[in-house]
């Protein structure tokens, strides 16, 4: 079948409802016939059907069609790079097929324009610079990601057209480029629209976490069970949690961690856990303490995951030995116990102090304690004589 005719048989086709099946087919069809088509107004009127076909769009769009039209601009962008860099050589009796990459480029963007949301054009974009960038870093890398920057800032400016799954569409796609993103474009982004929308798509949504419903089949008896799995695993299981939920505390921690009740279960619970295994206990607080201990960290990421740290450190206290306790979590907390008028740290001087009421109260650090007392109560003290 010619090129034409394969042309007007998807297109047909595109314009019926179909299942999500049938939707992986027929984004694979597209994929191969868009580096075959030779004249640019074909490939600008496949893009357009693409994004607004009944049988890729219908009521139940997902993000499983979402990431499936990022792929097939990703593969289709690759597969062009992979010819224009290996063009057919005089011997090889092998005609030029389908167009130059920057001309192919250029039909697919002017599909995107007209009446489409501006999500839609980012899911183009998205599967475009990652299929360039795989093969060339360089190649309209920079027209790319000015158009990629400037669709995701308009498609966020409350655009009537955006609905939620446009809006988690969005996050998908930028996702999937934000390490190919220069400094530049990344600083181009409208970072106060984005954010909300990618805590929400992380943690409310139903294709993020779902505010951690699925938790609630979590159960005592869970733990129980949890506890039973083989003695290696457990511990290793745990810290791989409480490491994770480390590198989500700057955002779980403006959201609130207690009105988190599932993510608060899942923390405690790994605590709780680790806690059976004191020597992974404190191999843990060694690998995520604080990079420089006893100094406080200017930039306020650094000091969110000190937060974290001397937070967690606190349920430790206790089965640690005296040395530790001394060395590592006192140390820690040094740089937090005077507030010094600066309201930023608040939290951390509460969890600080946590942490070394902690140390005092275990019963095994009673040297400890005799030793760390004195300075202690000055610290505490010594603004009220001020």
């Amino acid at each position: 079948m010619s090129t034409e005719k394969s042309l007007a048989t998807l297109l047909r086709v595109l314009q019926r409802a179909s299942s999500e099946q049938d939707i992986s087919s027929l984004l694979a069809s597209a994929t191969s016939l868009f580096t075959l088509l030779s004249n640019p107004c074909n490939v600008t009127l496949l893009t357009s059907q693409i994004l607004s076909a009944p049988a890729i769009w219908g009521a139940s769009t997902n993000l499983q069609t979402v990431v499936g039209v990022i792929d097939l601009f990703r593969s289709a962008s690759y597969q062009l790079c992979q010819r224009h860099d290996n063009p057919p050589t005089a011997n090889s009796n092998q005609a030029p097929r389908g167009l130059s990459l920057d001309t192919w480029t250029v039909a697919v963007l002017k599909g995107t324009g007209g009446a489409f949301p501006p999500s839609k054009r980012v899911l183009v974009l998205s599967g475009l610079l990652q299929g360039v960038h795989t093969r060339d870093p360089n190649r309209l890398s920079i027209t790319l990601q000015d158009e990629l920057v400037k669709s995701v800032n308009v498609s966020l400016q409350n655009d009537p057209r955006t609905t939620a799954v446009a809006e988690r569409a969005v996050v998908v796609a930028i996702g999937q480029v934000f390490d190919i993103l220069d400094i530049r474009a990344r600083r181009l982004l409208d970072h106060d629209m984005l954010l909300p929308i990618l805590i929400h798509a992380m943690f409310s949504s139903e294709d993020g976490i779902h505010h951690g419903y699925f938790l609630g089949t979590l159960s005592a008896a869970s733990v129980k069970r949890l506890r039973l799995i083989k003695k290696d695993d457990a511990p290793l299981s745990a810290i791989q949690i409480l490491k994770i939920l480390r590198n989500l505390y700057f955002i779980s921690s403006r959201l609130g961690i207690e009105l988190l009740s599932q993510y608060s279960f899942v923390y405690l619970a790994a605590i709780d856990i680790l806690s059976q295994y004191p020597t992974c206990a404190e191999g843990l607080l060694n690998e995520i303490q604080p990079t420089n201990a006893g100094t406080m960290p200017q930039h306020p990421l650094d000091r969110c995951q000190d937060v974290y740290y001397l937070n967690t450190a606190e349920h430790f206290a206790p089965i640690l030995d005296t040395r530790m306790a001394c060395n590592l979590l006192a140390t820690a907390a040094s740089p937090y116990l005077g507030t010094n008028g600066d309201q930023r740290s608040t939290e951390a001087f509460e969890a600080a102090h946590s942490v070394m009421l902690a140390i005092f109260a275990a019963a095994d650090n009673i040297d400890v304690t005799a030793s760390l007392m004195e300075e202690y109560i000055k610290t505490v003290f010594e603004p009220l004589e001020s």
